[in-house]
């Protein structure tokens, strides 16, 4: 599980350098860029993230339950993975392209269409991280202690 969440990080670092690319073009012209194509690139880019891990370690599951937990921790671990490092590694590129208004590593828009930004407003920036990167290791423990493997 472990490769398959370091392959999905190095993903969801690529993804932010994207989206900061995109803000860049658009830097001045309109508003704010629409996070749904993000979003969609994240699940379409953690699918082959998935696919290797089932190649590699799907086949040793003795129960189709247990294939589905495992599965199922994978996936949250993705998730925890987009929410704690994506917007902090989209903030760093947007200040190394000099489109980040504050130029600090915790800038959120307040005219963003990104839905977790408009929901979660009530936990700060980095404890939304802190809780995420929380998340994710519990992920890898309750999967280390299921499965005896990382």
């Amino acid at each position: 599980m472990i490769k398959a969440s370091l392959i999905y990080l190095v993903i969801t670092i690529l993804l932010a350098l994207i989206d900061a690319i995109r803000i860049k073009v658009r830097w001045g012209k309109v508003g704010d860029i629409d996070h749904l194509i993000s979003d969609f690139a994240a699940v379409g880019a953690g699918i082959p993230a998935m696919v290797w891990w089932v190649v590699a370690e799907g086949k040793t599951f003795v129960s189709e339950w247990l294939f589905v937990l495992a599965t199922l921790l994978i996936c949250l671990s993705f998730m925890a993975i987009r929410l704690c490092f994506y917007d902090p590694f989209l903030n760093l590129f947007r200040i190394l392209f000099k489109v980040n208004p504050t130029m600090r590593l915790d800038y959120v828009s307040v005219k963003t269409t990104s839905y977790e930004d408009q929901h979660s407003n009530k936990l700060s920036f980095w404890k939304k991280r802190v809780f995420a990167l929380g998340a994710w290791i519990t992920c890898l423990g309750v999967y280390y202690l299921i499965f005896k493997s990382w």
